[in-house]
């Protein structure tokens, strides 16, 4: 089995040839549990070999399913992830509780791996609890279709038509500058109105929906033990309850006032209709796509102490894919694919999947990121998107550990954002942008860390967590009491942000995770700007250890920990 797995890292047979991708082999291996030998170490390594091939594949579908040339493959790669998960599903109970029975018997590593299975939450559940889990993403998926699709106009307040263009006087688009345009056309006393009107745009169509998941992610958490969502959602972060978020954000929102009341100063103490952080353009420079993407390259690997030798892809997913085998001097530890460019058909935005997870004396791991960069010419955003998920890959790349369970990406979900935020963050080093672009000069650095728009991101967790902390939440009472507090601006009564805050349905209470993460990651970026800490010791605190080593000492390793 471990000669086999190898071999298959790099035939890559997981790809298939277009038009192709078939799972039946990994489904009907999958059907029945095998008898798994009763010692920590034997069983652990049992379940690997039963599991890993059909793991794999369900990797290479995801990626099938973003990105292949051909529609007749991402159908089958859809069909796969769906049958692939149902048969991983069928089994995790068991697996479960053998794990939990085994655990008292455990040391090391093969406790961590063991724990990691005992506390699974991809059990199977009850057909009640799946009729309710069913409902609240069905909920999720209408919520944020309302404001995907919402035909982008809201209306303008009786009497208030001022200056507006006639085509405007009944309704102002959702686009461009237009918003902004006609605040300043329309009446002094209007321009409170008009906002309303634009931010509770969605009103109509998500209060309901919105109201009906929160009661259903309130049955959730009953149903699973805890006191309401927010807990049940936070119990898996680093920072691992709702109380342990308030304080964070407290102590953040108490570190930014000073910056953010310099800002309002400067901006005359605006009201909140025309509240928002000055203007940064970024620097018009570009750069040739392959130039950068061989400097990145290079100057991450001479950082890392590694090398990112060019590959040949075989049986790529689609044209134009390019590969990297990672190599620690003259051994080779794993392989990056990168598919940058847009097509038809292909996942619109930019992400990272893991191909497969590192199992050491196995197989390797392999990353791919799929992207949609311009073919022509970079800007800096397009490199710091490129930097931002190539940290993503290297917390794949590094982690290879002795069990499944433990390799890869294993950080919670406030701190799996941290790898990729640091390098994203080190785009705007002079030192580092001049190794990459030839150019030491690097554009404005982003203003959503400090002032105004932190404010606002705090406002918005803030928002997401309170809202989930009761299955019929008075959202206006939370707007109230919360936008003093931490926009430092009463709040307007029906402005209803809420309605369109998209992150409401996906993140939940879990919004500030990015917030979080952001934080620590401009923490360990400016320590190794500063020269007191260095990327490849970031990496053996962060990157490397996968599930192996708790995630609190993952961070207090890089950085001082809330």
């Amino acid at each position: 089995m471990k000669w086999t797995l190898l071999t298959a890292v790099f035939s890559l047979p997981l790809f298939a040839s277009p038009a192709e991708f078939d799972c039946q082999p990994e489904l009907e291996r999958l059907q029945n549990l095998p008898a798994l030998p009763q010692q920590p170490k034997a069983w652990l390594q049992a379940v690997d070999s039963w599991r890993l091939p059909a793991r794999n594949k369900l990797s290479a579908a995801y990626v099938y399913n973003d990105a292949a040339s051909d529609p007749q493959s991402r159908q089958s790669a859809r069909q796969c992830i769906n049958s692939l998960s149902k048969a991983f599903e069928k089994h995790t109970n068991s697996l479960r509780s053998q794990a939990k029975a085994l655990l008292p018997g455990a040391s090391g590593l093969e406790a961590r791996a063991l724990g990691a299975w005992a506390g699974s939450t991809k059990a199977l559940k009850s057909p009640e609890y799946r009729a309710v889990v069913d409902k609240g993403r069905k909920l999720s998926q209408r919520f944020r279709a309302n404001i995907d699709n919402f035909e982008g106009r809201y209306p303008v307040p009786e009497g208030c038509q001022g200056k507006l263009p006639g085509k405007w006087q009944k309704s102002v688009p959702l686009r461009g500058g237009a918003v902004k345009a006609a605040l300043n056309d329309v009446p002094p006393h209007c321009r409170e109105a008009l906002f309303v009107a634009y931010e509770s745009r969605l009103s109509a169509a998500n209060a309901p929906v919105l109201a009906a998941l929160l009661e259903n992610r309130q049955q959730q958490a009953s149903l699973d033990g805890f006191k309401d969502y927010a807990d049940r959602r936070l119990a898996r972060t680093q920072l691992g309850s709702a109380e342990a978020v308030w304080r964070y954000l407290d102590k953040l929102s108490a570190k930014n006032r000073a910056a953010a009341e310099a800002e309002r100063a400067a901006l005359n103490n605006p009201p909140l209709w025309a509240l928002q952080s000055p203007k940064v353009e970024d620097k018009p420079a570009s750069y040739r796509p392959q130039t950068l993407i061989d400097n990145y390259f290079a100057w991450l690997g001479k950082a890392l102490d590694l090398r990112f030798v060019p590959i040949e892809v075989a049986h790529p997913w689609a044209k134009g894919i390019s590969g990297y085998e990672l190599r620690q001097g003259q051994k080779a530890i794993g392989r990056l694919y990168l598919d940058l460019y847009p097509r038809d058909g292909k996942y619109g935005h930019n992400r990272h999947r893991e191909l497969q997870r590192g199992v050491t004396g196995v197989q390797l791991p392999a990353s791919v990121l799929v992207m949609n960069l311009p073919e022509d010419r970079w800007h800096h955003k397009d490199l710091k998107s490129l930097m931002h998920e190539s940290g993503h890959a290297l917390n794949n790349l590094l982690a290879s550990q002795p069990y499944e369970i433990l390799a890869g990406i294993r950080l919670p979900s406030d701190l799996v954002e941290v790898p990729s935020k640091v390098l994203e963050q080190l785009a705007w080093d002079p030192a580092i942008h001049q190794a990459i672009t030839g150019v030491r000069e690097a554009p404005p650095e982003d203003v959503r860390q400090q002032g105004i728009a932190l404010d606002q991101r705090i406002l918005n967790s803030a928002m997401a967590l309170a809202y989930h902390q009761s299955g019929a939440p008075d959202m206006e009472a939370i707007n109230a009491r919360l936008y003093p507090k931490y926009l430092r601006q009463d709040y307007i009564k029906g402005l209803s942000p809420q309605y369109a805050f998209r992150h409401l349905a996906s993140y939940g209470p879990a919004y500030f995770t990015y917030l979080y993460a952001d934080a620590k990651a401009s923490d360990i970026s400016e320590a190794i700007a500063g020269g007191q800490l260095t990327l490849r010791r970031f990496a053996d605190c962060m990157l490397s250890p996968g599930g192996s080593v708790p995630a609190r000492e993952q961070l207090a390793c890089a950085t001082p920990v809330d």
